[in-house]
């Protein structure tokens, strides 16, 4: 039965909180913040002009300087698609994380991987500033990292997805993981290659990846 697996079974509350603590899963939190900020931005700000230009986090400045624009640019999405995508994938393998490790750390990894894509963005915005640096946005990341600790926890467990929201593919984690890193290495070679300006920040979302991975290792 469902029920048998360890994923399936209701985390065990770690303290006694408030209502809205007890209620609130660490996904839902993460989720609700992002919807309402992108809310928000396409209200009072749809072209970063103002409060929510401030956010963003910039690979070829001194923004580097604050640390919190490496958790404020998280939060960010450049449209209505790369918010749905990025929620759609928290709202299935968050919840199925956050039943593993429990809602704090679920919570601080996804953080710390959208904060360790950033520097390996930042790494390679050093390496070839005119193909890596500058501004990036959106919790792709992040959300990679807690795909990447599923694939740690999980290596041979099956799992069904969408390819392209299109073609439903049923694949192991540890291939669905290695073929991620594959495609997001071989995007980046190929902008070094060509010498064209990734238009992705795919390092971020490899950085991701592999540190969700290592940090449910660890």
């Amino acid at each position: 039965m469902l029920d048998d697996r360890p994923y399936m079974r209701p985390e065990e509350p770690r303290f006694r909180a408030s209502s809205m603590q007890q209620t609130w899963s660490g996904w839902a939190i993460l989720l609700t913040i992002n919807v309402v900020v992108y809310i928000l931005q396409l209200l009072i700000d749809p072209k970063y002009e103002g409060i929510f230009a401030w956010g963003i986090l910039d690979t070829s400045v001194l923004s580097w300087l604050t640390p919190v624009h490496l958790i404020t640019y998280q939060f960010l999405h450049g449209s209505t698609s790369h918010l749905f995508l990025n929620m759609l994938t928290l709202f299935f393998l968050g919840r199925w994380l956050e039943r593993e490790i429990g809602r704090r750390e679920m919570i601080a990894l996804y953080l710390t991987s959208g904060i360790v894509g950033a520097f390996v963005q930042f790494g390679l915005g050093l390496l070839a500033p005119d193909l890596f640096a500058g501004p990036i946005i959106g919790a792709s990341g992040a959300v990679m990292g807690v795909m990447g600790a599923l694939a740690r926890l999980h290596p041979r467990q099956e799992v069904y997805f969408l390819a392209f929201f299109v073609l439903p593919i049923r694949m192991k984690w540890n291939w669905l993981f290695w073929g991620s890193v594959v495609f997001s290495s071989l995007w980046i070679l190929s902008a070094i290659q060509h010498e064209a300006r990734d238009q992705v920040a795919h390092a971020a979302h490899l950085g991701g990846l592999l540190y969700g991975a290592f940090y449910v290792a660890i």
